[in-house]
């Protein structure tokens, strides 16, 4: 792999670049309240926010240092995925789960990684995955979001069309046009 090491937020205080910490984040929220549901609901999004952005920071400093090498036809293979997953002691579906996240995002993509990993392509962090990487937790949510909502990526459709995860095939418009949907449906009525 090459010698990429992504960058560190800075300490707005010290204007010192620090450890990434979303823990600190979570240590400083307030205890929810244990009788209100709604407390409740909110701490274990919160949570679940703060582990997202911690996995998915480990990946893109994992693909930094390691970039994917990609199948011929452009995708990411079992194999890569079996080995990233050995490599942090979970299943290839939790990578592909990463993965996916960060490639809606736009936080990784095919290209030629810089310095170079090698001949070709490789699967790697792209630029605005260093802003990622330097952004306030908030920052960190809403790049994910506008990510998921704008993008192209289709993964329900790998079965169908025979390919395997992140080929251009599964590259689908409509994907986008779907996800925009989602505010309209999801809606909490008025007054509930």
């Amino acid at each position: 792999g090459g010698d990429f090491r992504p960058a560190r937020p800075v300490n707005r205080s010290t204007g010192e670049a620090g450890p990434h910490d979303p823990a600190a984040v979570e240590d400083s929220a307030s205890e929810p309240s244990t009788t209100d549901p709604n407390s409740q609901a909110s701490a274990t999004a919160v949570a679940n926010v703060i582990q997202t952005i911690q996995d998915l920071t480990e990946l893109l400093e994992e693909l930094g240092s390691e970039p994917i090498q990609p199948l011929m036809s452009g995708g990411i293979g079992v194999r890569e995925m079996n080995r990233i997953a050995r490599r942090w002691g979970t299943d290839s579906d939790e990578v592909a789960r990463r993965l996916t996240l960060a490639y809606e995002a736009g936080l990784v993509d095919l290209g030629f990684a810089h310095p170079p990993a090698g001949d070709g392509p490789v699967w790697a962090p792209t630029e605005p995955a260093m802003d990622f990487l330097e952004a306030s937790l908030a920052t960190q949510w809403a790049m994910l979001l506008l990510g998921w909502r704008a993008s192209s990526y289709a993964p329900w459709h790998a079965e169908a069309l025979d390919v395997r995860a992140f080929q251009e095939e599964l590259l689908d418009p409509n994907a986008a046009h779907l996800r925009q949907l989602f505010p309209f449906l999801f809606r909490t009525p008025t007054g509930a």
